[in-house]
């Protein structure tokens, strides 16, 4: 794998085969830009830990971007996709945090808004 950050908001890992790209946002707040070959995935995240670990929601991975997004990603993709994330923040020295429990979409509670 390579490095070639492009500035102090993106950090890119790449293969041959794949490549991520975690760009921060506002705060802690994150985007990891999966790109394959001409297919690329969005999945937003959350600095955690000092800034060293991005915690995710696995059901939040959930298609390609158009015009890929049909059908839908298979468990086995989500798992490939999310270890070669895994692989390339290990390298940047991070770490990522993938919680399973969370359920897409979540139900709306109008009690939660007040």
């Amino acid at each position: 794998m390579t490095d070639s950050s492009e500035s102090a908001d993106r950090e890119q890992a790449r293969s041959d085969e794949y490549s991520v790209e975690l760009i921060r946002g506002f705060r802690e707040l994150v985007t990891l830009r999966y790109v394959e070959v001409d297919r690329v995935v969005l999945l937003e995240g959350e600095l955690v830990e000092d800034w060293r670990s991005v915690a995710v929601f696995r059901a939040d991975l959930r298609s390609w971007q158009p015009p890929h997004d049909v059908p839908e990603l298979s468990e086995p993709q989500r798992d490939v996709i999310l270890n070669r994330m895994r692989t390339a923040l290990a390298w940047q020295g991070m770490r990522l945090e993938v919680d399973e429990d969370r359920v897409f979409p979540l139900p709306f509670n109008p009690d939660a808004l007040t």
